[in-house]
């Protein structure tokens, strides 16, 4: 775990406002946080490509090709487990916050 995570499983996704109270009471277990919205840029890593800096790379130049700045705090979002991935799969997502 890191200072980003609050368990070892997180679920994340967008909620109205309005509509917080009513998620959290239908799902009393589960702890709630709050995240304002952001615009991320991301890749996906296959497992070939998980001890290379490929993914920093790619999503560097993309970031350049597309006159975008983020702000380097990057989130490594695992997909499947490595262990059980073949070469070819899509190991993690690499994610950075848009400025």
């Amino acid at each position: 775990m890191s200072a980003d995570s609050d368990a070892a499983v997180e679920f994340c996704c967008p909620i109205d406002d309005a509509d917080i109270a009513d998620v959290a009471g239908r799902f009393p277990d589960m702890a709630t946080s709050f995240e304002p919205t952001v615009r991320e840029a991301f890749i996906r890593v296959p497992k070939v490509d998980m001890m290379t800096a490929l993914g920093f790379e790619s999503l560097h130049q993309w970031l350049i090709d597309h006159n975008e700045q983020a702000t380097w705090t990057p989130r490594q979002i695992f997909l499947l487990d490595p262990a059980a991935a073949t070469s070819a799969d899509i190991v993690y997502e690499l994610a950075v916050p848009l400025r």
